[in-house]
């Protein structure tokens, strides 16, 4: 038999180590889970004779391969990690052994957390205290004692140092330490980029509901890095309050950032109202020509909607039949069909030649001079400081981009229509729920002057 298929043995993966360290995960991660003492002697002899970039790259792509499968046990190689004097490969090891729960373990965590000179590594195992926080909270087995780790964070959160201060506000913020909630009190006091945020992430580890309103606050912050920490946390607390402002980000899917819209999309399936799945499926439609993970990302939110919806009663029927459409979106889609209504008729009146061309979509934008009649609705339902009415999120969209017409309720009509003008407006309505492309505007078109020339 050949030789050429004989697989590959450790001395020549750590030969490999030696030539392309972080390359090896992607071939040979198995070969390197659960390592006898004797194999881990031999690894700490190769990994000492490597660059501290080397080193670097090495751990780093360990920790990429334990996220990507938990079933890998690199505990042996994370704790050589652990005695390394490079800085970047002990914060690297630390985010590997957030994955094991023995007490040894816990032990070198709890220390580095406290003692650790290295800014990174040290945040990085408290972090992993956050995560024990969550579990002892819920009743779950932690590898060190809960006394020694409320006793190691509140230490912590009187740190000189601010950013592990910041870091362990966030991880102790579910035990509803009297000194956390002063200290979050005062982040949101401030204006601070890195304070605000690390008071909505640890808002967000508490779910108190003490924080409501400053949540709901924040959502519209000028700073796009606190809003995005903001929406998270909304989804998190399950502020209904929130959506209307959500979607009306949503509704301009196409012009804010990817991040964002992805955060957005998160906070609406964890909030879990019935009325967001038809939002969630007009923005699938209206993104399918986007990035694959954002199309990925919508239909992964409303499965999870459907599971908050199943696993959160308390919405009872009088409230789902009231929350279906928030009423933000209902007017500004009322203006939308009221804008596309006026420009047939300004066609009519102008003797504008009605052969548009088939690919041509009805453009939905208003003439800079005209005044939205709906404007003083507006700031009724919506939290913007702008003193009269805001712009509208469909402007310049054409209705087979946008639709979320299928639950709105019957429009009122003015009583100066007649009768058959009711009848074709709901007909203009019935077609607009389907598609509002160039044929079937012409066709309605076509139908006005008909009616026209028959009075």
């Amino acid at each position: 038999m050949a030789n050429s298929g004989k697989r590959t043995n450790f001395e020549n993966v750590l030969k490999m180590i030696s030539a392309e360290p972080g390359s090896v995960f992607k071939k040979h991660a198995r070969m390197l889970s659960d390592l006898t003492a004797e194999k881990a002697a031999q690894l700490r002899k190769v990994l000492a004779g490597l660059s501290d970039g080397k080193r670097a790259d090495f751990y780093e792509n360990m920790y990429i391969s334990a996220m990507d499968s938990f079933e890998l046990n690199y505990a042996p190689i994370a704790e050589i990690g652990l005695e390394d004097t490079n800085g970047d490969v002990r914060a690297a090891s630390i985010q590997v052994l957030s994955f094991e729960d023995s007490r040894s373990i816990g032990a070198k965590i709890l220390d580095a957390a406290q003692n650790d000179p290295y800014e990174k590594a040290q945040i990085a195992a408290i972090q992993i205290l956050g995560q024990y926080m969550f579990e002892a909270a819920v009743e779950n087995r932690i590898p060190v004692s809960e006394e020694k780790l409320y006793a190691a964070l509140e230490k912590l959160i009187e740190s000189k140092n601010e950013n592990v201060r910041r870091a362990a506000v966030v991880s102790y913020a579910i035990s509803e330490n009297n000194r956390v909630k002063e200290i979050i009190s005062g982040y949101l006091a401030g204006n601070e980029r890195e304070e605000l945020i690390a008071a909505l992430t640890a808002i967000r580890h508490s779910m108190g509901d003490e924080w409501n309103r400053a949540v709901l606050e924040l959502v519209q912050h000028e700073d796009e890095k606190v809003s995005t920490e903001a929406i998270r946390a909304a989804g998190t607390l399950q502020l209904r309050e929130a959506l209307p402002f959500l979607y009306e980000l949503i509704s301009q899917f196409d012009r804010i950032s990817p991040e964002l819209l992805l955060t957005v999309v998160d906070a609406v399936a964890e909030i879990g109202d019935e009325g967001s799945f038809d939002v969630l499926e007009t923005l699938g439609e209206a993104a399918v020509d986007m990035d694959e993970e954002i199309t990925e990302a919508i239909d992964d939110a409303i499965d999870t909607l459907n599971m908050t919806i199943y696993l959160n009663p308390s919405y009872d029927d009088d409230e789902e039949e009231t929350e279906e459409m928030p009423e933000y979106v209902r007017e500004n889609l009322q203006e939308a069909l009221d804008l596309a209504k006026d420009r047939c008729l300004s066609i009519l009146e102008e003797k504008i030649p009605h052969d548009l061309e088939d690919d041509e979509a009805f453009d939905l934008k208003d003439d800079e001079d005209d005044e939205c009649e709906c404007g003083e609705h507006h700031h009724h339902h919506h939290h913007h400081d702008h003193d009269h009415h805001h712009d509208n999120p469909l402007e310049g969209m054409d209705l087979s981009r946008f639709r979320i017409l299928d639950d709105l309720e019957s429009y009122e009509k003015s009583a100066a229509h007649d009768a058959d003008e009711e009848d074709l407006w709901a007909e203009f309505e019935d077609m607009a729920e389907e598609d509002l492309d160039a044929d079937s505007l012409q066709d309605f078109i076509n139908k006005l002057e008909a009616r026209k020339k028959k009075k």
